[in-house]
């Protein structure tokens, strides 16, 4: 097994993303604690707008870098499994 770094992490741009696209829409925030590497996440779920990066954070080309990734993993996985997010028990495909 493979595991991604911390640095790799940031630097990627999948915690951005994975941050922008599904923690903060519904309040919450991905965090890695430097540097002891922790991982939290933030809860600001009683904010009912969610949350968004301060100007200045939130980098296109760290954007642009996941979706290309994202892209090419995402299409494999449809074709061999038929789904990209695994369906739940009793879910119609």
């Amino acid at each position: 097994m493979k595991l991604l770094t911390f640095e790799e992490l940031r630097s990627s741009g999948i915690l951005q993303e994975t941050n922008r696209l599904w923690f903060h829409p519904v309040g919450l925030a991905l965090s890695v604690v430097m540097p002891s590497g922790r991982l939290e996440i933030i809860d600001y779920r009683e904010d009912p707008e969610g949350m968004i990066f301060e100007d200045g954070l939130i980098d296109a080309s760290k954007g642009a870098e996941f979706a290309a990734f994202a892209e090419s993993h995402l299409a494999a996985r449809v074709k061999a499994l038929g789904f990209v997010a695994q369906p739940l028990p009793g879910d119609a495909q």
